[in-house]
């Protein structure tokens, strides 16, 4: 017995040294990267690579790339997928502070060009409006005219701490069947076609969303513009162009004659002209540019995972991308643009030609989460001319996150803006988003928007699978746009198949901006399967003194047709205590939690 019981032993020691070994090979590799590392390295930990793409590589499902402290400016895409319980996994080493950069280093020489504007090279440009510039690591601003806002008082930006990524608003006002746009206070220079070339952008028509141009002439008190956006300039309304006279302003940019103040910096000839913040010679300081749209590129890809990390100035795509993960990480600046042919889903090159390669889907109008469940976690997303999140799959989930200072330049698309891929059979399940307990603000039109595509052979909605939409909170939406929701927006779209419908509930919303019929949550013409419920819902007095209609308010419920149900939600009138000051008795159905349990950084910001 001894003998057979020691030979069992031994047998069983075996095996477990056999499994041991199936486990630490299912876990997959550990690779290595570091700023002072060498790709020539075998991605150690003592000896890791120099780049990330250099691991991107190699790694196969199970394996892991753990990222040294450092700036790494590159676009990363991974040449395998991951599996299911073996991801392929880019994460910080021990939270170290790791960023993946899309603007590269302008090293000079720093030449003085005028007593406050000096030169470097810089031979390469992303195209009009699509450049930035950093000077230590915090944005300037391409050069525009006028610096500060004299458009009428109710058609300026409110006094909610915008940062200067927002736009200056000039009294621009269009004339209807001409290509002139006047402004005799912001255009007093006596020099014929001063402003030529430069790039307008506007709000013209009803101001649903921001216009763009180009200046052919201009003349003391006007320009003339031509290549219009391509939709929404003045929109058909009874069979003739419509302006609100009242709600018509903008500015001008793109043009040297704009540079003229501390922080701004115009691009001509393969120069940068920068009038540094402080009016002092650059060359002590960090100056970068905006070079790469992408800091990882995962189309196509399965079962990958971003943990911890820091994205700057670029952004992510996940176009037909599957079961991957965004968990802990900070993207800032992930978007810029300010000219585009279209204002609504993103296709700012050409809206006719929607497909798979377009601007939403390569990632350069927000984070594009296409394919099927996939999920955004723990993270914060700021600062995005288009939007935070672009939602083009099914079933992706956006959780504990926090999403803000998206939509700056005023199209359709803000925090999170639902659509879905252009190249997916119309059968297709697309839709059933799980959007909780995050925080979302500042956005230029609604900070939750539903795209609608519909069917060119039928006249219907477009449908989505229900969503879950709770526990967030949202405030401070449609900044600068009119007719449309602050917290959500939709049209032309049923919200549900079957017997199920998307739910808005348990929600803190509050302060909408736009000038004139806006409301926190509006479902626009033909919505159909929403509920909207326990929403505890307010404006403050300052909100409320900036609407210039009476048509706005926390719901707007006149455009049929559509079958939205309001059940149990708490309208709150004139309050001003912000959420500290709610009690629990304010609290459809009794207290609950929302929003995100993460926090957010202070960022800094030139005068």
């Amino acid at each position: 017995m001894r003998c057979s019981h020691g030979k069992w032993l031994l047998w069983e020691a075996a095996l477990v040294c056999f499994l041991f070994g199936i486990v630490g090979e299912s876990a997959g590799r550990e690779y290595f990267v570091a700023p002072d590392g060498s790709d020539a390295n075998p991605g150690t930990q003592p000896a890791p690579f120099r780049t990330i793409q250099k691991a991107a590589d190699i790694m196969v499902a199970g394996d892991t790339c753990r990222i040294r402290a450092g700036t790494y400016r590159e676009t990363v895409t991974p040449a395998n997928s991951g599996a299911a319980g073996a991801p392929i996994t880019f994460e910080s080493f021990r939270d170290e502070r790791v960023v993946i950069s899309g603007a590269d280093l302008l090293s000079g020489p720093w030449k003085q060009h005028k007593p406050n504007v000096y030169t470097a090279g810089m031979p390469w440009t992303l195209g009009p409006g699509k450049d930035m510039v950093f000077v230590d690591g915090v944005p300037v601003i391409q050069a525009r005219h006028p610096n500060t806002h004299t458009a009428p008082p109710n058609l300026r930006p409110p006094p909610i701490g915008l940062p200067p990524l927002w736009m200056t608003f000039g009294d621009f006002r269009p004339e209807v069947g001409s290509p002139d746009i006047a402004n005799p206070t912001d255009l007093n220079q006596d020099e014929a076609d001063y402003w030529k070339g430069a790039l307008y952008v506007g709000w013209h028509g009803w101001g649903w969303c921001l216009q763009s141009a180009e200046v052919q002439s201009s003349r003391k008190g006007c320009i003339s513009v031509t290549r219009k956006t391509g939709r929404f300039w003045f929109p058909d309304y009874g069979g003739k162009p419509h302006i609100l006279a009242g709600l018509q302003r903008g500015y001008l940019t793109n043009n040297r004659n704009a540079l003229d103040k501390p922080g701004e910096w115009h691009w001509q000839d393969n120069t940068l002209h920068l009038w540094p913040p402080d009016g002092k010679d650059p060359s002590p300081h960090l100056v970068e540019a905006k070079k790469r749209h992408l800091a990882f590129d995962l189309r196509g890809r399965e079962y990958v995972t971003l943990k911890g990390l820091r994205i700057f100035a670029s952004s992510v795509t996940m176009y037909n991308a599957n079961h991957c993960v965004v968990d802990g990480c900070r993207m800032s600046f992930v978007s810029h643009y300010t000219w585009f042919d279209d204002n609504r889903d993103g296709y700012i090159d050409d809206y006719k030609v929607q497909n798979g390669n377009g601007a939403p889907q390569r990632g350069e109008v927000g984070v594009y989460v296409g394919g099927k469940n996939n999920v955004i976690q723990n993270s914060v997303i700021k600062y995005s001319a288009g939007a935070g999140l672009i939602l083009g799959g099914y079933r992706t989930t956006v959780t504990n996150s926090i999403i803000h200072d998206c939509g700056y330049v005023g199209t359709y698309q803000g925090c999170i803006f639902v659509t879905y891929d252009p190249e997916a059979n119309w059968k297709d399940p697309r839709g059933g988003h799980t959007i909780t307990r995050n925080e979302l603000y500042r956005s230029g039109r609604s900070l939750i928007g539903v795209s609608s595509h519909p069917r060119p052979d039928v006249k219907k909605p477009d449908v989505y699978e229900a969503m879950d939409i709770g526990y967030n909170r949202g405030h401070d939406g449609a900044v600068t746009a009119n007719d449309g929701g602050g917290f959500f927006y939709c049209w032309r779209t049923t919200l549900g198949t079957g017997e199920s419908r998307t739910q808005i509930h348990h929600n803190l919303i509050w302060d909408v901006w736009g000038c004139d019929m806006n409301a926190l949550v509006y479902p626009d013409n033909a919505t159909f399967k929403l509920d909207i419920h326990h929403n505890l819902l307010w404006q403050s007095s300052q909100a409320t003194r900036g609407q210039a209609s009476k048509k706005s308010g926390y719901f707007f419920k006149r455009n049929p047709p559509g079958d939205p149900k309001y059940f149990d939600n708490t309208e709150k009138s004139k309050y001003d205590g912000g959420v500290k000051g709610l009690e629990d008795a304010d609290y459809p159905g009794g207290y609950f939690k929302t929003g995100p349990t993460i926090r957010d950084e202070e960022d800094s910001w030139y005068e």
